[in-house]
């Protein structure tokens, strides 16, 4: 008898090939508008919202950590509820969230002029998130905008850890172990394909369109995705438990498994590679524009180039890694790619500025290390996770992901305003470094 395929994934009973094109283009919809701020961020806070370009790098920095708190605040309940309920109502309500928090995030200086939020309390909130905490007198003017935009960015973050956590816990759902680094390679695929079209078609979109468009385009993405779930997904858990899971279930499993400690370790450090990347990048380079003579919308385009590198390279490495994990085995594919990144990383921190050449030559760096680990730590988890207890022990790996990016962006945003632009990027080099020589010399008690 033969056995249906799709993308290399065997299709399980229950569930059609039309499951797997809509689970994966939904992951496409939630990535491009996931990484849509990095590239909207810096032009909205500079041209609209009118915000000091002296504080960029901590301001940016704090607008992507606000996301990383509501996954903080949410992964873990959200996977547990997911064994409950199923993956796809929480998609669907995700990707409504996203929408409606799109279009409030651009109107976020009308808002706060319509709430009266107070100048001087909101200066002082904004210049102790900023670190200076004496120099609030500098953030006035802008500042309610500011905090409203801050507020929003909460209420975006909540949408797309709704979304994107059911859908990577779904691609654990329509897979075997046999070929589960394929489909998490494939989930991982569709992010760098968003990335892809968001920093190769979303800046010139800026560019000749403006800002607003691309907020509403955004939301109008957010919609196509809920009612893609809506109609054309479905739940397929493999197993459930007698018992309901609980949130304090997770962490005795973890405990008492080194393959859950390794998925969880990945997600902790590198899941922060593509946000530390795209946020300072476009950063140092808006902030630079006037003195190479662009402005801050032809300054977002044009560093949009490296990015556009590193997501072909990282699309081109996917499929790659896929069969890796499945075959070479999921620890040495990860120790490999954790090498590859860190140095990927240090080479940008010894780049002369945003638009030398040696950033093309880190991108591809990082971009070689990046699928293994995202998708690596995606099947460690799954692999490791006791059945009827994959909504919850994914989510628990989503938890680590904000603790990390939430670190790399508070340190590297201060050393970026601090001792310059280089130091956020060598700071997360080194640590995913040490963390893929670590797993190097402890993989034996790791079987994959």
């Amino acid at each position: 008898m033969d056995k249906k395929t799709f993308a290399g994934i065997r299709v399980l009973p229950g569930i059609t090939r039309l499951h797997y094109c809509s689970l994966y283009f939904t992951t496409l919809l939630i990535g491009i508008a996931m990484v849509m701020p990095a590239v909207l961020q810096p032009a909205f806070l500079k041209e609209v919202i009118g915000v000091s370009p002296d504080y960029f790098g901590s301001i940016n920095s704090f607008l992507s950590i606000i996301s990383q708190v509501a996954t903080l605040a949410l992964a873990g309940v959200l996977g547990v509820f997911s064994d409950r309920v199923g993956r796809r109502p929480l998609a669907v309500l995700g990707f409504a969230v996203t929408a409606v928090f799109f279009v409030l995030y651009y109107h976020a200086g009308p808002i706060a002029a319509f709430v009266q939020v107070p100048e001087g309390i909101s200066a002082d909130v904004c210049a102790l998130i900023s670190f200076v905490p004496g120099r609030s007198s500098e953030f006035y003017g802008f500042a309610p905008g500011l905090l409203t935009v801050y507020c929003l960015r909460f209420g975006l973050g909540v949408g797309f850890v709704m979304v994107l956590q059911q859908l990577v816990t779904m691609a654990a759902d329509y897979s075997s172990e046999d070929d589960r680094g394929r489909a998490m390679a494939l989930n991982g695929m569709m992010i760098g394909i968003a990335s892809a079209v968001v920093f190769g078609l979303a800046a010139p979109f800026v560019k000749n369109r403006g800002v607003e468009a691309a907020f509403y385009l955004a939301a109008a993405l957010a919609c196509t995705g809920m009612l893609g779930c809506l109609v054309c997904l479905k739940d397929h858990v493999q197993a459930r438990r007698s018992a309901v899971p609980r949130l304090r279930d997770i962490i005795p499993v973890v405990r008492r498994s080194p393959l859950l400690q390794a998925g969880y370790l990945c997600a902790l450090v590198t899941r922060a590679d593509v946000v530390v990347a795209s946020t300072f990048i476009t950063t140092w380079g808006v902030m630079l524009s006037a003195e190479h003579g662009f402005t801050s919308e032809q300054a977002t385009a044009r560093i949009a180039l490296p990015m556009v590198v590193f997501t072909i390279v990282s699309l081109l490495a996917f499929p790659l890694v896929g069969i890796l994990l499945d075959r070479w085995g999921r620890m040495p594919t990860i120790i490999a790619s954790l090498l590859m990144g860190g140095i990927g990383m240090l080479l940008l921190a010894a780049s002369s500025g945003p638009f030398s050449g040696w950033v093309y030559a880190a991108m591809v760096m990082v971009a070689l290390g990046m699928p293994g680990t995202m998708a690596g730590a995606n099947t460690l988890t799954a692999d490791g996770a006791p059945p009827g207890m994959v909504g919850s022990v994914m989510g628990g790996m989503t938890t680590m992901q904000p603790i990390g990016i939430i670190f790399f962006l508070v340190a590297g945003g201060y050393a970026f305003d601090a001792l310059g632009p280089g130091w956020a990027f060598g700071l997360k080099g080194t640590a995913t470094l040490i963390l893929g020589l670590g797993l190097l010399l402890t993989c034996r008690r790791i079987r994959k």
